[in-house]
């Protein structure tokens, strides 16, 4: 039933695709052409993989993002809960502090929200998707952060430091009292994690680096969870018809508190990034994050398997006009 319940999901979604016009998004998850070469070798020059956002430069992004868990303490017995969530932006830089902390403007450009709870369809909302408009309150809400803006701040290594503005965006949206009921939905989604996986891109090594060198590094995750992965420089690799550094990562998901090591087990962080040395940024991403929580222990103790993908693309860059000198 899940797999049915899945393939007509993905169905639906690339029916919106085809008929909503202006739709930036790619269904690359239907795609079987082979992967390209890796090429490269540890004798090659070390290089410097480093992100730098352009303060010229205004970048379109899309980021999806796959969410899934099972309870067994649901009032029908097992039941579980996935959630599908699409966002395009558009950020640029507006200023670099004295602290050479660069502070971004963000733009909603679209937004996909689907959530199944068991074999039940729970919410679906599209903004792009216009042969089946969405209607409701939360269809309103959503559709209201379309163009809003809010602002974030990286500090130095591209580590999200500040989000600003985010709060009131979305409390301008829920203003209306019929639409008060759904502003904890729309916070989970508008919500400093989710702008984290948008503008942070700072996995990647402080020093050069050859073909085949490794690199250890602690991230914060959701919930108070945390990942200490090894990421490793693969070579060098065609994609999306940039020649990009290829970097792949593992490793296990704890908890940052001590006290409470055994609420996670199994965990597994992995995945890939494509990093592009002629615009300074990865381009692509694809994340991973897999781990059993342990909510309670003893008779009342409950197991909760846990799963989500993250991916982030980069949909074009454009150079911002230069301001006209006036007298």
């Amino acid at each position: 039933m899940m797999q049915m319940r899945y393939a007509f999901f993905c169905a639906f979604v690339v029916a919106a695709l085809v008929f909503a016009s202006g739709c930036s998004r790619k269904a690359t998850i239907f795609s079987h052409e082979p992967e390209p070469d890796i090429t490269g070798s540890p004798s090659d020059p070390a290089v410097e993989l480093k992100c730098e956002l352009q303060p010229d430069h205004r970048y379109a992004f899309h980021l999806e993002t796959d969410n899934s868990y099972t309870s067994s303490k649901w009032k029908f017995g097992m039941g579980s809960q996935e959630t599908h969530f699409e966002t395009d932006y558009r950020l640029m830089v507006t200023n670099e502090t004295s602290k050479a902390h660069k502070q971004l403007d963000i733009e909603y450009l679209a937004l996909v929200l689907q959530v199944f709870s068991g074999d039940e369809s729970k919410l679906y909302f599209d903004s792009e998707n216009r042969a089946v408009p969405m209607t409701g309150d939360f269809a309103e809400t959503m559709r209201s952060l379309i163009h809003g803006h809010f602002g974030a701040e990286l500090a130095r290594r591209g580590t999200l430091s500040k989000v600003y503005g985010l709060d009131e965006l979305v409390a301008a949206a829920t203003a209306k009292k019929n639409l008060r009921r759904v502003d904890g939905s729309v916070r989970r989604l508008a919500s400093t994690q989710t702008v984290r996986q948008m503008v942070e891109f700072n996995k990647l090594p402080e020093k050069s680096v050859h073909v085949g060198d490794t690199w250890h590094q602690t991230n914060d995750l959701s919930n108070g969870l945390q990942s200490d992965a090894t990421f490793t420089f693969r070579g060098w690799q065609w994609h999306d018809s940039r020649k990009c550094a290829l970097i792949e990562f593992e490793g296990p998901i704890t908890t940052q508190s001590a006290k409470n090591k055994s609420a996670v087990e199994d965990g597994k962080y992995y995945g890939r990034y494509w990093f592009d040395p002629e615009l300074s940024l990865i381009v692509d991403s694809v994340v991973h994050e897999q781990y059993t929580w342990n909510r309670a222990k003893g008779p009342d103790g409950e197991k909760l398997p846990m799963s989500q993908t993250v991916s982030v693309n980069l949909d074009s860059v454009s150079t911002l006009p230069k301001p006209v000198a006036t007298n």
